[in-house]
Formats: C-alpha cells, structure tokens, sequence
C-alpha cells in the first residue's frame, strides 16, 4: 500500500538449523524439525532483536515444524504471544516431490541436470513445484496480506514473517528484480534475515544478515 503515511519494516526471518540442515547430499524433509543448534539459534536471533529494539506488530510463519518453532522461540524472547501468530501456508518451502528425503546424487541424473538446465525456473519434479510456482505463491500472498492491504494504509508498524531460504529469496527476488544467476549466489543461513523497508517510494532493503 504506497501511501504517504504507510511505513512498514518487514522482517524475513529464515529458520534455525533443522535436522534436514544436517544432510546437504539429501532434498529436505517438510516435517525436519530444528536441531538443538537451531533452537539455540533461535534464541540468540530474539535476543538480539531484542538488543536492537525491534517490536513486532504482526507475525507471520510457515506452518512447517522448523520455522514454526523459530518463530516461538524468537516471539518468546520478544514477548510477543505465540498464540497470536498467524500460519500461513503460502510461505512454506519449495515442494520436493516424489525427490523429499532422496539423496541427490541419485535423483540429479545428467539428464535430469540437462532437463532441469533446459526448463530454468519452469522446471519441477514429479507432485513438487517449480521456482516460478513458488515465486507466484509467496509474491501474491505478500501482495494481498502486505503490499495491497488496506488494514496498513497510513500505519507505521513492524511486521515479521519466518520461512525459509529459497522461498524468500524467491519472494526478494521478485520485489527487487534481480536475475536468478545472482540469486543462485545468495547464500542465507539458518536464522539470517533480510530487513525490508515499505514507504510511499516503494520496497528497499535495509539489511541482509546471512549469519547473525
């Protein structure tokens, strides 16, 4: 809502380290739950929102188990009540397929490599989604809930909005406008955050914090 008396600061916060974190040569699990360093992980990132003065007006959070429980840990360092958060589904990870769980090297055949290299973001595995799905999921949802809301017009508040890696840099990517070789180069660690500021001049970044 680009209005002169809108400002909103969007935090994208991205997930402590998850079980699936743990084994970089598998596709993820949706249901990973965080490790005991991603719990802590959590923790610090609230304490340090905390030390930063950050409030939260409004949360929102993947329904999947690892950013779920980012979410409470760090609301509960900044006191905002988790019985509060809204779940969105919109804002859950990238859809594997018939690949969750499979160890890479099985599945990326070079013909898979040379199918997947051919179709670029239109590319998606067997019941999964492709970039451009996820991209178009994540984006309207944003739109709808933030960017085009009336309930925002002419406030100024903070919101926060715990994911995950490659649907919010898809979502980055699709408010700035960058081309998906650097995304490819974007490297956003478990509990990092990407700090968005709207106003009535559009959507900048303000902070891009790989590894807090």
């Amino acid at each position: 809502m680009l209005h002169e008396n809108t400002e909103l600061t969007i935090y994208l916060i991205r997930h402590g380290e998850s079980e699936a974190n743990l084994r970089a040569d598998s596709f993820g699990n949706k249901l990973t739950p965080l490790t005991k360093k991603g719990q802590r992980q959590a923790i610090r990132l609230g304490k340090l929102l905390k030390k930063e003065g950050v409030i939260f007006d409004k949360v929102y959070s993947s329904p999947l188990p690892r950013s779920l429980q980012t979410c409470q840990l760090v609301v509960g360092e900044l006191g905002y009540p988790f019985d509060q958060v809204v779940q969105v589904q919109a804002l859950e990870e990238i859809d594997a397929g018939i690949w969750e769980g499979k160890i890479r090297d099985d599945v990326l055949t070079p013909e898979i490599a040379l199918r997947m290299s051919r179709k670029g973001d239109l590319f998606a595995p067997v019941n999964g989604e492709s970039w451009r799905m996820v991209r178009r999921r994540i984006a309207n949802w944003f739109d709808d809930e933030i960017l085009y809301n009336p309930a925002y017009l002419t406030k100024r508040q903070t919101l926060g909005v715990f994911g995950h890696a490659t649907a919010d840099k898809l979502l980055l990517q699709d408010l700035i406008n960058f081309d998906t070789a650097f995304l490819n180069k974007m490297h956003f660690g478990n509990t990092g955050y990407i700090k968005l500021f709207l106003n009535k001049d559009g959507i900048s970044i303000h902070k891009f914090i790989s590894h807090p």
